[in-house]
């Protein structure tokens, strides 16, 4: 993964294609058609991207969509965009929960451990950092209703 660190995931891709990028006419898989794109709220755009189960360090399976996701993010916030940027742990899993049984640990230590060299890996990948990364374990405390 050498080239990532010598220029941004944008200045890769900008040199792959050789011109201005452009958001028109994208592919929409809701619809099936090509499309404009229109954020939901005027200079917004969210994007929410699953991320890995963590049993395990990562592999080029796990590099692609975090260079990919990383690429269009720096699209969307060279063109002026505010990118709120969530991604994803997979922290419990019956993989997780295999890997903690062979280690004879809990999986919160595997988890933990992964999550941590995910972590070390992506910003060897010179990748920005997520702007939220919730747990798939959490979960959200209903509200009561009066």
């Amino acid at each position: 993964f050498f080239f990532f660190k010598q220029k941004t995931a944008y200045e890769m891709l900008r040199s792959l294609v050789g011109s201005e990028m452009c958001i028109r006419d994208r592919f929409n898989t809701l619809t099936q058609k090509k499309e404009e794109f229109i954020p939901l709220k005027k200079n917004e755009v969210k994007i929410y991207a699953c991320g890995p189960t963590v049993y395990n360090y990562i592999h080029i399976g796990n590099a692609r969509p975090i260079c990919v996701f990383d690429v269009l993010r720096r699209y969307f916030l060279y063109k002026k965009y505010k990118v709120t940027y969530v991604q994803n742990f997979t922290d419990i899993d019956d993989k997780i929960i295999k890997k903690a049984v062979e280690e004879q640990v809990d999986y919160s230590e595997i988890s933990k451990k992964y999550i941590k060299e995910y972590k070390r890996d992506a910003q060897g990948l010179n990748v920005l950092k997520p702007d939220i990364t919730p747990l798939a374990k959490k979960k959200k405390k209903k509200k009561k209703k009066k």
